[in-house]
């Protein structure tokens, strides 16, 4: 694993994306993945003035908007380091979520708290599904809970909810 190069890395991220629904065909209209050059073609114009050149490895996208970047290093480079360049392209594009992935481990940044992302009180530490992210945007924050906190006192109770 250690021995893998940055190519390998965003093979394996792509297929951490293909499996929770993104879609990173080029040629569908549906395609939410933009990779490198492909992204300054998807951005504004004073997006990609303050991106100055520069192109994130990978930037999501929800109803034509960024949402959050990706960025790939190979296992011997730091999280660290790869957050760094993450916060700096989301930042310049008005993104508030960061991913870093360097083969082995896959983290998540809230960009504006500088603090991971926690689904139902877990870190995320894996691409999330198109849809679970745009619960983070909605509420623009790092936490979300997809599951319901109510506690269920009887039998009777836990059935109807079941029901419904």
């Amino acid at each position: 694993m250690l021995n893998l190069v940055e190519a390998e890395v965003r093979q394996q991220i792509d297929q951490r994306l293909l499996a929770r629904g993104w879609t990173l065909d080029p040629q569908s209209p549906s395609r939410d993945v933009f990779i490198e050059r492909s992204v300054v073609r998807r951005l504004g114009n004073i997006q990609k003035r303050k991106l100055e050149g520069l192109a994130p490895d990978y930037v999501l996208f929800a109803n034509k908007v960024p949402v959050a970047v990706i960025e790939a290093k190979k296992p011997r480079v730091s999280i660290k380091s790869a957050f760094e360049q993450g916060k700096d392209y989301a930042d310049r594009i008005g993104c508030d979520f960061v991913f870093a992935c360097n083969g082995p481990t896959f983290k998540s940044l809230h960009a504006p708290t500088g603090d991971p992302m926690f689904l139902n009180n877990v870190e995320v530490t894996e691409p999330l599904p198109p849809s679970i992210l745009r619960k983070f945007c909605e509420k623009s924050t790092n936490s979300v809970f997809t599951v319901s906190h109510r506690v269920i006192e009887s039998r009777a109770e836990l059935i109807g909810v079941f029901e419904s």
